[in-house]
């Protein structure tokens, strides 16, 4: 499979139909402790509220 194959099979994934795009959020305590920028993909905010979306989507449609 080559580069292009498998970028089309990513982008044509189940997973995009039930996933939506979440923000990133900074993290400020944490930054400043660690003294960089922390910032934290809020995939709580999944319509399903599951962190692992893509593997059960993907696994129920093969």
């Amino acid at each position: 499979m080559d580069r292009d194959d498998l970028l089309e099979r990513i982008l044509r994934a189940p997973v995009y139909d039930v996933a939506v795009e979440t923000p990133l959020d900074s993290a400020q305590l944490l930054s400043e402790r660690l003294d960089n920028r922390v910032w934290i993909k809020r995939e709580d905010l999944q319509p399903v509220f599951s962190f692992q979306l893509r593997g059960p989507t993907t696994r129920s449609a093969n």
